[in-house]
């Protein structure tokens, strides 16, 4: 049974419109990199400010990709003084700025944010924001990942998985299942330039290029797909597989055909202009990419890994292949490229559905629940 001051929290939620009009939020993250947590939490800060909250950012440090970050929220920078004395910082910027709630995404931010509550006598609520699987599969198999999640989601206030099936790992990990909510990961959708970004047609997938995005499955499915297609294959990120990634594509004897283009800021371009759109992950907890590749109406080929089959609707709005099934891929791709095109304007307004307003209103709706309940409560 839920404990009686949630279910004053969620009684509030119903009604939030009559909580407090503004919340101070502070929103933590470890750094500005190019990943999908970073980003998303930073558009989130900016549509929260948006809509009149006093909110700020704050980091351990501005990272190695702040510069692809169109920041507009100020930041505060703690610096890299380890896990405690991140607590004390950031209960000291909470103070400061009289924060009343503090929304954290990913473990070691979490960590530190719920550490905050306990040198600051619970006076901010928290939000702990989980985005991702523990260890290299999905159903948390780490016993130390376990008993972190199984800590943290109950000395935090509140709990956000970007998607049903991670909540589902999350609670084999032990997380309390009473201070969870589904928020799916908000996307702003940002206009496709005009200028052709390569000469030739192509496939597209986008994404960092680590062992787990598994960019190696599409290039050897590319590979079998030989003279039936006559277009290349180019794939955008950044990440410790690329020279594993150009080696395949040599040894494949494709190296001419596979460019790997780096990070790109103007994704939508790409999508835009792309036959296909593929997203070959082994574990996917979301896929913003996939929400972006909706939005450009091109046609999406994703492998089954998780929050992917929420975003594609069961496979309603996009094809859904097993994991790391190679052939299974390069059929898909033969297949979807016989079809007839979609109905761009269907895949457009499923894309809408994970707008970045509509997540900032379920967050603002969660803030407010939490504040107007310590109102009530005092």
């Amino acid at each position: 049974m839920r404990p009686r001051k949630l279910l004053k929290v969620l009684n509030v939620l119903a009604n939030y419109e009559a909580g407090p009009s503004s919340v101070n939020i502070l929103v933590y993250i470890p750094q500005f990199t190019a990943g999908g947590a970073e980003l998303m939490m930073t558009q989130i800060a900016g549509a929260l400010m948006a809509r009149g909250h006093g909110v700020a950012i704050v980091v351990d440090q501005t990272g190695p990709d702040r510069d692809l970050f169109d920041v507009r929220v100020p930041v505060e920078v703690i610096g890299r003084v380890g896990v405690v004395r991140a607590a004390w910082a950031l209960s000291r910027i909470a103070r400061r700025r009289g924060a009343q709630v503090v929304i954290s995404a990913l473990p070691v931010a979490n960590l530190v944010a719920d550490l905050m509550l306990l040198v600051s006598g619970r006076r901010v609520k928290v939000i702990n924001t989980w985005h991702g699987y523990f260890g290299s599969i999905r159903g948390v198999r780490s016993r130390f990942a376990q008993s972190i999640v199984a800590i943290l989601s109950r000395i935090s206030h509140a709990n956000v998985s970007v998607s049903a099936d991670l909540l589902k790992s999350l609670r084999c990990a032990g997380a309390s299942s009473s201070k969870f909510v589904v928020i799916y990961n908000g996307v702003h959708i940002q206009n496709a330039g005009q200028s052709p970004v390569h000469g030739r047609r192509f496939i597209f997938s986008a994404g960092s290029l680590t062992r787990h995005k598994n960019h190696r499955l599409l290039i050897e499915a590319f590979a079998r797909l030989g003279d039936a297609y006559d277009g290349d294959l180019l794939i955008a990120g950044q990440g410790p597989e690329l020279d594993a990634l150009r080696a395949l594509s040599e040894s494949l004897d494709i190296a001419d055909r596979v460019h790997l283009v780096g990070f790109q800021s103007d994704i939508m371009t790409y999508m835009e202009q792309a036959d296909i759109f593929v997203l070959p992950s082994d574990v996917e907890s979301f896929g913003i990419v996939l929400v972006q590749a909706m939005a450009a109406g091109v046609p999406v080929i994703s492998t089954d890994a998780g929050g992917t089959r929420e975003v594609l609707g069961d496979g309603e709005f996009g094809t859904l292949i097993p994991v790391g099934d190679v052939a299974a891929l390069a059929d898909a791709i033969l297949r979807v490229l016989s079809e007839p095109m979609p109905d761009k304007g269907r895949l457009r307004e499923r894309a809408e559905y994970f707008s970045i307003e509509r997540v900032a209103a379920e967050y603002e709706a969660l803030c407010r629940g939490l504040v107007a309940a310590v109102v009530g409560h005092s």
